[in-house]
């Protein structure tokens, strides 16, 4: 919804129009809620357009598409707080859950999950706790290109984090697309 970011550097400020146009046509097609990228909800919010576009639409934010940082534990803090602040605004319009998307593959290629697995469950657990303690549903969404893509870390995540805090939020093509077939994964978790 109003194209994501995955590179270094602060967002750009929402276009006001694109994401009204973004509103618009969501509630025309009926949905009932809305997702939208953090980034987007910031700016819309500190520009004051937030509210005005979903009272206008009636078209409650249900969830948010949170960038954290997952394999970083200098970060951690400071990314929690981030999550946090912008769940506190997800909850003024009819926000329920912040959705994770994980950081990127450190390395590259060379990227070895084994070495983050401890802080990217560390981080998940102490978010996921945050989010819950704010009233929200903090839920991994598994990406290629992530810190979390394949079925082997998606399991090996899900396996070792605190499930009353960290829910699942799979995207069904990037299971596939990580070699999960997404039925066992959706059904074990």
């Amino acid at each position: 919804a109003g194209g994501g970011r995955r590179g270094g550097g602060p967002p750009p400020p929402p276009d006001p129009a694109l994401n009204e146009t973004i509103f618009k046509d969501v509630s025309e097609l009926g949905f009932a809620g809305l997702e939208l990228f953090d980034w987007q909800i910031n700016g819309l919010e500190s520009q004051g357009l937030l509210s005005g576009f979903v009272e206008k639409y009636k078209l409650p934010l249900v969830s948010s598409y949170t960038s954290v940082n997952l394999t970083d534990p200098a970060q951690r803090t400071d990314t929690i707080a981030a999550a946090v602040a912008v769940g506190k605004i997800m909850k003024k319009y009819g926000g329920k859950t912040i959705v994770i998307g994980p950081s990127g593959r450190v390395g590259g290629e060379s990227y070895n999950y084994n070495d983050h697995k401890q802080n990217i469950v560390t981080t998940l657990n102490e978010l996921g706790k945050a989010i819950t303690d704010i009233g929200l549903i903090a839920a991994l969404h598994q990406h290629t290109g992530t810190a979390v893509e394949t079925r082997d870390e998606t399991y090996a995540t899900m396996e070792a984090v605190d499930t009353r805090y960290v829910k699942f939020g799979p995207d069904i093509g990037q299971l596939l697309k990580g070699g999960v077939d997404p039925l066992p994964g959706v059904k074990t978790f």
